[in-house]
């Protein structure tokens, strides 16, 4: 359940204000927030489902974990064409785009060459 690949916006979990939790929660807070049954018996539910429980802890943030966690950045961040998240997108993008695009340059130039001499 835990996750351990960062999660900033929480996109992997249910947002409770500044609280991530796990999906497997169903929802983040709220009234039975606590029980076993709602994060299933090998989890720790309070500390999990519980929005308050991971807000108070300031050790799991979600620019570095996943749920649960407490979300540090600005959620309206996330959709600014200039916002480091959607560069990290665009440079990942660009970067399978010339791991493409390269080889495919290199060995057109090489047929091209063999045609011509």
């Amino acid at each position: 359940w835990i996750i351990s690949e960062a999660d900033p916006f929480c996109r992997f979990g249910n947002v409770e204000g500044k609280a991530c939790c796990p999906k497997q929660c169903g929802k983040c807070g709220g009234l039975g927030c606590s029980s076993i049954s709602r994060a299933g018996p090998e989890y720790q539910s309070e500390l999990s489902c519980c929005s308050e429980h991971i807000v108070s802890d300031a050790s799991r943030d979600c620019s570095k974990v996943g749920p649960p966690c407490t979300i540090t950045q600005d959620r309206e961040e996330e959709d600014q064409p200039h916002s480091s998240a959607n560069r990290v997108k665009a440079n990942t993008a660009l970067g399978n785009v010339l791991a493409f695009v390269v080889p495919l340059a290199s060995l057109v130039m090489g047929v091209y060459s063999e045609l011509v001499y």
